[in-house]
């Protein structure tokens, strides 16, 4: 990652960490000192755009020219500070930056239809978890994207049973994900 874009998505993690109420002192040092640092050395650089909404691309592009004109990227103090920030957003606020396209907690239904869910964003990026699913019917799963600048992936907890990860092509027939149970009712 090229330096400003660093530096900005530093502030940016430290901005929503500060956002969450829940950020540890540490984090929140972090954050003020490289705010600190960025007004005393680019005073012209404007951070509160970025805090009010540091999730918006757009904002964080403004930052990320004002910086550039500011020659902030050849500033090795500046580079150190938001690396320490990072470093401790990832240790004590893991969830800030993490970008879920879908969640699924505790659900039971008769089926689930998934398909064409894309999650992109800075840091850890997920495109669908399902955790503590019953689904009596069908499931079907499909075009899941994740990209990020962190990890990319796809969680499924399926509390010890299989998963699939891929095109599956039944040629017509069947697909069992757990148990199929064919033949009269006994209850009927």
């Amino acid at each position: 990652m090229e330096p400003i874009t660093f530096i900005v998505t530093a502030l940016a993690a430290g901005a929503a960490a500060g956002l969450t109420g829940t950020a540890e002192g540490a984090v929140k040092e972090a954050y003020a000192g490289i705010k600190t640092l960025i007004q005393r050395k680019f005073g012209g650089v404007d951070l509160a755009v970025l805090e009010s909404k540091p999730e918006s691309a757009t904002r964080r592009a403004v930052v990320a020219e004002e910086l550039t004109k500011a020659d902030a990227a050849q500033d090795q103090a500046l580079l150190q500070a938001a690396e320490q920030l990072m470093q401790l957003i990832q240790q004590r606020a893991p969830q800030v930056g993490q970008v879920i396209g879908v969640d699924l907690n505790k659900i039971k239904g008769g089926s689930l239809d998934l398909s064409n869910i894309s999650a992109s964003g800075q840091g850890d990026v997920t495109g669908l978890r399902v955790n503590d699913a019953e689904i009596q019917g069908d499931l079907k799963i499909s075009g899941v994207q994740a990209s990020g600048g962190g990890a990319s992936n796809t969680q499924i907890n399926t509390d010890g049973g299989s998963v699939i990860q891929g095109s599956v092509d039944t040629g017509g027939g069947d697909f069992v994900g757990r148990d199929k149970h064919v033949g009269r009712n006994p209850n009927a």
